[in-house]
């Protein structure tokens, strides 16, 4: 291949970035108004509650590793899905609201993504991680404020995840550095791993608390010691699950877990990175992508005579004329959608603390 040929592929990003920078925020933006436009609204008409689904999915590079010989880690999506109940609450359809590449996915990433929606839902589902927790009781703390409730809920799916691996690592344990022998195995009772594996225990709030009663019981029968017991996940978490149940029995759409917005990453949001995540360096330009990726999969980008009518209007409205693009740029080698510092100067500089 010839220099000049060279060159030519290695600038053929510059014209589809150009068109993400122009055309995402006149598509996406009214549409992202209307959303939170109808949310905060139907908030104010309470009803039926506002319930949003959070997780993320980590993209890793392909050929590069950390110093401990693990995948690198380039940069993390978080996607939040809204769940719109009917009058009832009883049935729902999904609604994919946002979804955000960081350069983490710890706390600050998560409050920045459920900022963005720019309304406080009555309900979040997700996994228990530290991130999710913290930025939902930040949520909670925003909606004592204006005299709201925020009810957490866990999804059942890393609730069961959880408590398998729990039980796994009582079952397996390993000795630990100092230590002349392993702490002894448990055995896991058929009972107890039968319950976990069907969820049984996560079908009403009595399962639930016979199934970790009848838990301890063999734990102390087989003299596992009490400092092994998984009682700090207990205390982390066992009324968080117990809330959720009570909260879901008075509005049964509520889903459970967050598959359905997993099934979304995995079939319609990761394999469009499929070998471009590692280009990927700008974080507000992949995101004003992804903006875009939200608007197909809610069908706003089916009928071209629509998006042309936008483009028009946009453009009559200037005069004929297009607004400077690409200037969205990162100065010098530096890559925001690899700045692991960032999330929190952000969260600081929109008051989000």
């Amino acid at each position: 291949m010839s220099h000049q040929s060279g060159r030519r592929g290695q600038s053929t990003w510059r014209l589809p970035a150009a068109w993400v920078e122009r055309y995402s925020p006149l598509l996406f933006d009214p549409w992202a108004t209307t959303q939170t436009d109808a949310a905060l609204a139907a908030i104010a008409d309470g009803g039926v509650p506002r319930v949003v689904m959070v997780d993320d999915k980590p993209i890793y590079s392909k050929s590069r590793t950390t110093r401990a010989g693990r995948k690198k880690m380039l940069f993390s999506l978080i996607v939040a899905v809204e769940v719109l109940l009917d009058d009832d609450g009883t049935h729902r359809t999904n609604r994919v609201r946002l979804i955000r590449a960081m350069p983490t996915h710890q706390a600050d990433a998560y409050r920045l993504v459920l900022a963005e929606l720019g309304y406080i839902p009555d309900v979040v589902i997700s996994d228990g991680s530290h991130s999710a927790r913290s930025a939902v009781e930040w949520l909670m703390q925003r909606g004592e404020a204006e005299g709201r409730s925020v009810t957490w809920m866990l999804s059942h799916h890393h609730v069961q995840e959880q408590l398998q691996r729990a039980m796994a690592n009582l079952a397996a344990p390993t000795k630990k550095k100092g230590e002349k022998d392993a702490p002894k195995a448990f055995s896991v009772p058929r009972h107890i791993s039968d319950d976990l594996a069907s969820m049984y225990l996560l079908t009403s709030i009595k399962r639930w608390n016979g199934w970790w009663q009848r838990l301890v019981r063999a734990l102390t029968a087989q003299g596992i010691e009490e400092s092994r017991h998984p009682m700090k996940w207990w205390n982390d978490y066992a009324e968080v699950v117990v809330e959720g149940m009570r909260y879901r029995k008075v509005w049964p759409g509520i889903p459970a877990s967050t598959g359905a917005l997993e099934a979304i990453l995995a079939t319609s949001i990761s394999p469009l990175l499929e070998g471009r995540s590692e280009a990927m360096g700008n974080i507000a330009r992949t995101n004003q992508l992804l903006d875009l990726v939200t608007l197909q999969l809610n069908g706003q980008l089916n009928h071209a005579d629509w998006v042309a009518e936008r483009i028009r209007a946009d453009a009559v409205a200037n005069g004929g004329y297009a607004l400077r693009q690409r200037h969205l740029t990162d100065p010098g080698h530096y890559r925001s959608l690899r700045d692991e510092t960032l999330p929190n100067r952000l969260v600081l500089e929109q008051g989000l603390r």
